[in-house]
């Protein structure tokens, strides 16, 4: 199994790689909503749990970064891109945490800026899968501009993609999964996202569940990344499609979703 590690620069994918379906790799995440806490002691060497004093948990992934996600990058650390003074000084520009209003953008480190075009910060709606309860916290579509080569092999490797224009956009979405279960469970990450009767390709779609485990009575959140397709008339409304849970030798506990959950942006 390839395993495919993404550094993140600046607001949205710390390290991605995970892929639903045929195509499973590991992955990690850090456009975590900084809302995560936990509610219940609990401990495992791939995750890290804050305790408070209630019935519920919710777990963060220890290998996260504490800035958000919305750039996907897989540089060495010594380079560094030279952000124009003109943009810095825009109100707009955030240098490091999430974006969470319309036109708000940021660089990572190779040098692609990624601005809000659209967000749905309203909360989705919630949908059960067996004893997992799916819900999106929030929504957005990027605005990308890559303004380096490296940014541009950064991107065509994240993605799979022979070619990118120097504008695309990409879908980030925040969602998390509660286990009612009494066992752990293993996730194999989102079986399909669509919007009309559009699907996104495996390749173009990242999901940091993949391959994570989540532990019994315990909420976490995850983060996908999609990447549109050019001349793409709209990608406002999707569907998710949830995919297969495992127990922790192998056994199928939840079969993928035929309903879908809805997502506007």
């Amino acid at each position: 199994m390839k395993i495919k590690k993404l550094v993140v620069m600046g607001i949205l994918l710390s390290s991605i790689g995970g892929l639903s379906g045929c195509k499973k790799q590991s992955a990690q995440i850090s456009d975590h909503v900084k809302e995560n806490q936990t509610t219940k002691a609990a401990s495992t060497p791939k995750q890290k749990v804050n305790s408070n004093n209630t019935n519920n948990k919710t777990i963060q992934n220890s290998n996260a970064t504490s800035s958000s996600s919305d750039h996907i990058s897989n540089k060495p650390k010594s380079f560094q891109y030279k952000i124009p003074k003109i943009d810095i000084a825009n109100k707009n520009y955030v240098k490091s945490g999430p974006l969470v209003k319309k036109k708000q953008f940021s660089y990572d480190e190779f040098g692609t800026k990624t601005e809000v075009s659209k967000i749905n910060n309203r909360r989705h709606q919630a949908i059960k899968n067996g004893k997992l309860e799916y819900k999106i916290l929030n929504a957005k579509l990027m605005n990308n501009t890559v303004t380096s080569d490296k940014a541009k092999d950064a991107v065509k490797t994240t993605f799979n993609l022979n070619a990118v224009n120097n504008h695309y956009q990409t879908i980030i979405i925040n969602y998390q999964i509660t286990n009612q279960h009494s066992q752990s469970i293993n996730l194999n990450g989102v079986q399909r996202l669509s919007y009309g009767s559009t699907n996104i390709m495996n390749n173009y779609l990242l999901d940091s569940g993949a391959g994570h485990t989540i532990l019994p009575k315990t909420t976490q959140k995850f983060t996908i990344a999609a990447f549109i397709l050019p001349n793409t008339k709209s990608a406002s409304i999707l569907n998710l499609f949830t995919g297969n849970t495992y127990s922790q030798n192998g056994r199928i506990i939840d079969r993928a979703s035929k309903k879908p959950l809805k997502i506007t942006i």
